[in-house]
């Protein structure tokens, strides 16, 4: 017995105990890398914004125009 097949006989009876030790984890394709740093990109970006200030006054300058608009909708 060679140190590769008692590495495989190891393998085969741990799968039988602990199935998570002989998975391999799955890969992550380019299209997710891509993803996941858009999306870190994006929150990071979104707080330097907000905690700058111009995405709270673009907000409240939104909303009071379309609570302007509603009031006129009213009226």
């Amino acid at each position: 017995m060679d140190i590769h097949e008692g590495d495989r006989l190891f393998r085969n009876s741990m799968s039988d105990i602990h199935p998570i030790i002989t998975r391999t984890p799955p890969r992550l394709t380019a299209r997710e890398i891509s993803l996941t740093i858009f999306l870190l990109f994006s929150k990071v970006m979104y707080s330097l914004l907000w905690s700058a200030g111009i995405l709270r006054q673009a907000t409240s300058t939104l909303l009071s125009a379309a609570q302007d608009r509603s009031c006129r909708l009213l009226f």
